[in-house]
């Protein structure tokens, strides 16, 4: 039941997080009360509170790259991720190959 919830959490996150950015977050300055900053602070709150609880089982394996990767971060061949504490915006995060 545990991979079950940990898979659809994942899956619900990528949804709502590309229904609101279907090109991805860009950087930049946008007004506080302008509709980007709204919906890139529900996706900042969604990640927030359950991206580290569902990623923790991941922590460690290439499982942690494809949930980055499908959230829109750019990651490269071989990389090991261990920590991912206060990545909300993976959009704007590029890893180049063979990190660890």
């Amino acid at each position: 039941l545990t991979a079950l919830g940990t898979g659809l959490s994942m899956l619900c996150m990528t949804a709502v997080k590309w229904l609101l950015f279907p090109t991805g977050v860009k950087p930049g300055r946008y007004p506080i009360y302008g509709w980007y900053y709204f919906r890139w602070w529900v996706v900042h709150q969604m990640l927030t509170m359950n991206f580290g609880r569902t990623v923790v089982f991941f922590t460690g394996t290439p499982l942690l790259n494809a949930c980055l990767w499908l959230l829109g971060a750019k990651i490269g061949k071989g990389v090991l991720l261990e920590e991912t504490y206060g990545l909300t915006t993976p959009d704007l995060v590029s890893i180049g190959d063979g990190c660890h």
